[in-house]
């Protein structure tokens, strides 16, 4: 979608430790005011796996014209030989990553709602997990110091209920078990 800050059901943003303020979507367009979901990003991947582009038709959507920035795709040397095809995004308060590898038909999308994180870095380390590498993620810093007070409402036990099983219905056996 491309719409407003003030859409229904749309993530809070953060930046610092703070909520994002809300800003017009007028101005940024494109840059900024799209939004969506990993399952609608998921679905978007697939659509670009398929024939709709013929094979020469990808290989100009997918080669770099300037340093590693091609026709709206961004390309990352992922190791083992793979070069991985993709695009951030980022506004106040969101910043994305959604990294493909075509030819494994393999895709990283990871959405986060605090622009004092690296999706990145994140969706990288899942490619190179994939490939049988360990990944490459610097240590962490927090900017902002522990909140208990913040920190203690979201204490306590957590499992996975019927209703989540059923939505994650999909995903191998083996990593259910790894969120469960």
């Amino acid at each position: 979608f491309v719409g407003d800050a003030g859409a229904p059901n749309i993530a809070v943003g953060y930046s610092e430790a703070a909520e994002a303020d809300a800003i017009s979507m007028t101005v940024p367009h494109a840059a900024g005011s799209m939004r969506s979901t990993a399952r609608d990003l998921l679905a978007w991947h697939t659509f670009l796996q398929g024939d709709f582009f013929s094979a020469a038709e990808k290989l100009l959507l997918y080669t770099p014209v300037k340093a590693n920035y091609g026709l709206g795709w961004m390309t990352s040397d992922v190791g083992n030989g793979k070069t991985a095809i993709g695009h951030g995004g980022g506004i106040d308060g969101f910043v994305t990553s959604f990294l493909r590898l075509p030819d494994d038909d393999v895709v990283a999308i990871v959405l986060c709602n605090s622009t004092d994180n690296d999706p990145e870095t994140v969706a990288m380390a899942m490619l190179q997990t994939y490939l049988g590498h360990p990944p490459t993620i610097a240590p962490v810093v927090a900017t902002t110091p522990y909140d208990e007070v913040k920190a203690k409402p979201l204490q306590g036990s957590y499992a996975m209920t019927a209703a989540s099983k059923a939505e994650l219905a999909g995903a191998p056996p083996e990593v259910l078990a790894q969120i469960a």
